[in-house]
């Protein structure tokens, strides 16, 4: 039994609510081993998350993508960014959003839904030294979080703009900030 990742889950559960629709992070296995944090503007994706969560082990990411591409026959622009850059970092990595709640666009998120609680959370409980923002909304919202460490922050462009190119280099600038850490 993780009592770390126990309570994390629990505390997790209180701020982000059981809901389908809602999706506070992905990772591989246990977040409080992340180093790295992704951070986009909110999930477009109606996989859910709870069922590929478990409290002693974290989250089950393979089964998550599985379940991802069975409902969407393919990856759509954004997930198939990160897909390209996750295996060339070589930190662990968290992906959180600025906002939990699910919408397809942002600008169909009711305002009601725009609470960063979820993501103060957890970037305070991991603490990762690196943080990449993609897009202008993910890095206003980091930047106006109350966080309780002093990451490196790396703008990048939103996830759709990253070309194989720029994804690369992301990767290397990733590397390079939390070799330095």
């Amino acid at each position: 039994m993780n009592a770390a990742l126990q309570q994390f889950s629990e505390q997790l559960r209180a701020l982000a609510g059981t809901a389908v629709n809602a999706r506070p992070l992905l990772c591989a296995g246990n977040p409080l081993t992340c180093t790295v944090a992704l951070i986009g503007a909110n999930p477009a994706t109606k996989t859910p998350f709870w069922p590929f969560w478990n409290d002693d082990s974290g989250m089950d990411r393979q089964a998550w993508i599985k379940a991802y591409l069975a409902t969407e026959g393919k990856f759509r622009r954004s997930r198939a960014a990160i897909e390209r850059l996750l295996p060339q970092v070589k930190a662990r990595v968290i992906e959180l959003n600025a906002f939990a709640a699910q919408s397809k666009r942002l600008n169909e998120l009711a305002n009601s839904k725009r609470t960063n609680e979820v993501v103060t959370f957890v970037l305070n409980q991991i603490k990762p030294p690196v943080i990449v923002c993609a897009g202008k909304t993910a890095l206003a919202a980091v930047q106006s979080l109350p966080l309780c460490w002093e990451p490196v922050l790396i703008e990048a462009p939103h996830f759709i703009y990253w070309g194989h190119e720029q994804t690369t280099q992301l990767a290397h600038r990733i590397n390079q900030q939390s070799a330095a850490q």
